[in-house]
């Protein structure tokens, strides 16, 4: 027997499938999930991810101010180290990427 763990707390396990796959097996263990209770909703918050500002933020919830991060100074930090790597990487001999021996 192996000291294999489930890390998740089942009460009714339905099926359990080992799959053999290429230098391994698979355990797929299908088992019930309760409902969780339901979420109250009144308060709504938006993310917006981007590139410009990384962060816009908004809610509906009273006293809380919507809030934006400057990503400039984080893309101008992104392209130096690019164009550093690219003047490091010029000085390699051939098409090679790296100067890592293998």
């Amino acid at each position: 027997m192996s000291d294999i763990k489930i890390l998740v707390v089942v009460d009714t396990v339905i099926e359990v499938r080992i799959v053999p796959a290429t230098a391994c097996y698979i355990i797929e263990i299908v088992y019930e999930k309760r409902n969780q209770p339901q979420i109250d909703s009144r308060y709504v918050a938006g993310i917006d991810l981007g590139i410009d500002r990384i962060v816009a933020l908004s809610t509906n919830k009273p006293g809380v101010k919507p809030l934006l991060i400057n990503g400039k100074p984080l893309k101008s930090v992104n392209q130096l180290y690019n164009k550093r790597k690219a003047k490091h990487q010029s000085h390699l001999k051939g098409n090679r990427k790296s100067s890592r021996i293998y």
